[in-house]
């Protein structure tokens, strides 16, 4: 998405169960900003993302919704540089049912599960 001096676009990228965050293309506006003051971009499976939305609930007690947890799955997959020892995160939206919400947080505890056993 943020590649050379224009946007790409991004029709061909697969789906994702942010979808707050599945746009094919970013904004005239959203690209003047983020291309000004972004040094990188990362990005984040569906996995990294149900993983931190369980830890957002288990340990925060705090719902969020998909889009609203890929901040908190980047730093928990590593992907996010911390030197310092500090970082700050916005974890935001409620946006998302119950049963979807079990859903995913139930596929986190799975794996982890899982992961335990094997």
């Amino acid at each position: 998405m943020f590649v050379g001096d224009s946007p790409t676009d991004m029709t061909a990228a697969r789906a994702t169960i942010a979808d707050g965050l599945g746009h094919t293309s970013p904004s005239p506006l959203t690209w003047a900003v983020n291309s000004r003051l972004l040094d990188a971009v990362v990005t984040v499976t569906d996995q990294d993302i149900t993983t931190a939305m369980a830890f957002a609930f288990r340990h925060l007690k705090v719902v969020a919704e998909p889009s609203g947890a890929c901040a908190l799955a980047a730093v928990l997959a590593g992907l996010i540089p911390h030197e310092s020892g500090m970082i700050g995160v916005v974890i935001s939206g409620g946006g998302v049912d119950w049963p979807t919400f079990h859903r995913l947080i139930s596929q986190a505890a799975h794996r982890k599960e899982s992961a335990r056993v094997g």
